[in-house]
């Protein structure tokens, strides 16, 4: 029988770090196929000062923040596509 699970991990340093503990024992051989999520920030984007913080965060805080940072990002981008076509609409032909 074979049992799966899905794990979120960061690559950092050329390993896999699972995002939350896994119930494995160690040196426990696993195999297993990567989906790599375009366009977000993962964990490696925070390092520094904020990286311990970081790393204490549950999956849904962290998930939380990242949401948080994506609407960000679309809100400015729209923005700034609005900004595009108003400009265009008060320009003299």
């Amino acid at each position: 029988m074979v049992d799966k699970l899905i794990v979120r991990a960061i690559y950092e340093d050329g390993v896999f770090k699972p995002l939350n503990p896994l119930d494995l024992p160690d040196k426990k051989v696993v195999e297993f196929e990567l989906e790599i999520e375009a366009g977000t920030h993962e964990p490696a984007d925070f390092e520094g000062a904020l990286a311990p913080y970081w790393q204490k965060l549950s999956y849904e805080e962290m998930e939380q923040v990242l949401l948080s940072e994506k609407q960000a990002a679309q809100k400015k981008l729209l923005s700034e596509i609005e900004g595009h076509f108003n400009s265009d609409d008060n320009r003299a032909d």
